[in-house]
């Protein structure tokens, strides 16, 4: 994974999507903006997230943890249909955690201005 990221943030998670749709062609995959998603993020979450759909929940994509329900608790990648590999997958891409910072409070949240903001860097 870490080979993958000197890429663009798009060509990643294009990249991603192609190994997540081998593992799992019955789940849309589709490369989503971080969005409001940059407060339950990590420092180094990319802009262009890896999102699945759940056929269950109609929803086509912006799902973006598979490790927390649609309420942000913690829940199992099974919830979603998916397998704990393709879950850690989409976890170590995105370093999305909505179950370990429900009020948004993230990392990334706390240096970032506005929310499609940049950590904040030396420059």
């Amino acid at each position: 994974m870490k080979a993958m990221m000197s890429e663009s943030p798009e060509k990643n998670a294009l990249v991603l999507i192609l190994k997540l749709k081998v593992m799992h062609p019955e789940i849309e995959w589709a490369p989503f903006e971080i969005g409001d998603y940059y407060q339950y993020a990590e420092l180094g979450a990319p802009d262009i997230l890896v999102s699945f759909g759940s056929e269950d929940e109609q929803l086509e994509c912006g799902l973006v943890d598979a490790y927390a329900d649609m309420f942000g608790k913690a829940c199992a990648p099974s919830h979603w249909g998916i397998c704990e590999e393709a879950a850690q997958m989409i976890q170590e891409f995105n370093q999305i955690f909505m179950a370990k910072y429900p009020c948004g409070n993230a990392p990334r949240s706390r240096v970032s201005v506005g929310h499609m903001a940049s950590p904040v860097t030396n420059q």
